[in-house]
């Protein structure tokens, strides 16, 4: 809390913790809480736009609200100081892209953009957790989302063609796994640079 106000500091103490590790750990995660307050209110936009219906935007909304809120309160009171991911790297990424997936089936025509948040996902992750890890969660994400591209593709075939479904996987294949793989030290060719602003380290080298 070096660079905070003196009047702040008992607020960013009791918000973000006495510890300094604590504190980032804590800082990291509400970073992530910020996107999903932005994602929540992208939702809201298409309800009121027609675009998504609202109930199955109230219950991602809720799904976001309660997953991002447990997190924090558990880092916040310390229960992970002692396991060997105390920040939650992993189940906050696995958390991530089941909400990404699952906004992936319920925003409509937009669906194509919000790929775009698995690969701000694996780059918040790829810096905290080893590069098994990192790798197991782009399998992962490539896993989950065609597992939910081919059902919907099943059930609603009018509002997921096969053929536009199967372009954006082969896609999402190529980039993510390729992300992965590369574990801690390579950020490669991400379709966004603001995935940077989450990664909270340094980036060894870029490539693009």
């Amino acid at each position: 809390m070096m660079n905070c106000p003196i009047w702040l500091q008992p607020v960013a103490k009791l918000v973000l913790g006495p510890e300094p590790q604590m504190r980032r750990r804590v800082l990291r995660t509400l970073m992530a809480a910020y996107v999903y307050l932005i994602c929540m209110l992208l939702l809201l936009r298409g309800v009121w736009l027609g675009m998504i219906d609202e109930a199955q935007a109230g219950y991602l909304s809720l799904y976001m609200a309660v997953g991002v809120t447990g997190f924090y309160a558990v880092l916040r009171a310390g229960l992970t100081d002692k396991c060997r991911d105390s920040s939650l790297a992993l189940p906050q990424c696995l958390f991530a892209i089941t909400s990404i997936v699952a906004a992936y089936i319920i925003v409509g025509p937009a669906r194509g953009t919000v790929l775009l948040l698995l690969a701000l996902v694996m780059a918040f992750g790829m810096f905290s957790l080893t590069p098994r890890q990192t790798l197991a969660v782009g399998a992962f994400a490539v896993l989950l989302l065609g597992g939910a591209m081919a059902v919907m593709c099943h059930v609603r075939p009018a509002e997921f063609p096969l053929q536009v479904e199967a372009i954006e996987y082969l896609r999402s294949d190529t980039k993510y796994t390729a992300v992965a793989s590369r574990g801690r030290q390579f950020l490669v060719r991400l379709p966004m640079p603001m995935v940077l602003c989450l990664s909270g380290t340094r980036v060894g080298c870029l490539r693009g």
